[in-house]
């Protein structure tokens, strides 16, 4: 199964953005959450949403579960792949596409750092409001699966109060575009309408707990 999706996934992306080794792969069994390690059987590199559709489509192809991954900041589990897995990383998505400072908005691909967009506006006053601790690190991607907040959340709210938008690609591949009034509700259901593959680890009582822990300390 795993076999047949690289070769068509290596054909997509070409073969130096399918990694397979062990070594390659290890770094992404796990998030910051503590809630333990699932080896992946492999890790793509997307870098248009194109890709990501038909890597989504290949997926369904090979029943092959997968989870999508920003920076792997993540304290809840959500980027932990199943074991023998597909995670597909947004990590060359990471260009600012657009800044419309008339407007009020920026136009940008998931894997952008956090704290890169503040810097990018930083000269004409501006910032991105929602600034979780880990900014200086975690991507949008997974600030919107996560909601994310930071110290300004208490004026500016949380990452659902400063979206207009959001493409999407869909369990099916389809890639869909999410206006403002929309994005609230779709991203509270997170993986289970994108069906993406969360850590059996972290679904266990035992999991939770030590998810939980790690945020206290």
């Amino acid at each position: 199964m795993i076999e047949d999706f690289v070769k068509k996934a290596a054909r997509l992306l070409g073969r130096d953005r399918v990694h397979v080794d062990k070594s390659d792969v290890w770094p992404f069994g796990r998030d910051a959450s503590g809630t333990g390690h699932n080896l992946p059987g492999c890790v793509v590199f997307p870098d248009t949403t194109k890709q990501v559709a038909e890597l989504v489509k290949l997926a369904n192809q090979f029943d092959l579960p997968y989870v999508t991954r920003g920076s792997g900041t993540c304290l809840s589990g959500g980027p932990v792949p199943e074991t023998n897995g597909l995670v597909i990383s947004t990590a060359r998505m990471d260009r600012i596409l657009e800044l419309d400072f008339g407007n009020e908005c920026a136009w940008i691909e998931p894997g952008v750092i956090n704290l890169d967009l503040s810097n990018a506006v930083d000269a004409k006053g501006w910032f991105y409001a929602p600034d979780p601790s880990s900014q200086i690190a975690c991507a949008i991607a997974g600030n919107i699966a996560m909601n994310s907040g930071g110290a300004h959340c208490l004026k500016y709210g949380v990452t659902t109060n400063n979206l207009m938008g959001v493409t999407m690609v869909m369990a099916n591949g389809e890639i869909v575009e999410i206006e403002s009034h929309e994005v609230g509700n779709i991203i509270r259901l997170g993986g289970t309408i994108i069906k993406s593959a969360r850590s059996e680890e972290f679904r266990t009582e035992k999991g939770m707990k030590a998810a939980f822990n790690n945020l206290k300390n």
